[in-house]
């Protein structure tokens, strides 16, 4: 599995609630499309002993792929900019404060890894 996390924060006056609507919206039309299989919205829960380097950002955003090939498809998608999707991206993207934003793919590491259970 691949998955795409992204950190950021709000812009101010946008409620989290705002924000899970449209990227539910983004999500679900990626999904009907094929590219993925699952995603997640949720907020940091600070906590002084479990914190180490942790982002300052306060929210994180997670989008499951079933492979890389899969991901990278998705990728080209997104970035082509165009209907019906556009509209879905812009009003996800509207609501994050831009400077705060860092995105990255995380890929499951092949083997047992000591894994109890699913994601």
């Amino acid at each position: 599995m691949v998955t795409m996390h992204g950190l950021f924060d709000l812009k101010p006056g946008i409620e989290p609630g705002a924000y899970q609507d449209a990227f539910g919206a983004f999500c679900r039309h990626l999904k009907d499309q094929g590219y993925v299989t699952g995603w997640s919205f949720m907020r940091r829960s600070p906590h002084a002993r479990y914190d180490r380097n942790s982002p300052k950002t306060a929210f994180h955003v997670r989008i499951d792929f079933p492979d890389r090939s899969q991901a990278e498809a998705c990728y080209r998608y997104v970035a082509a900019n165009d209907e019906p999707l556009r509209p879905l991206h812009v009003a996800m993207n509207g609501k994050v404060v831009a400077a705060t934003t860092q995105f990255f793919l995380l890929e499951t590491v092949p083997g047992d890894g000591g894994s109890t259970g699913n994601m």
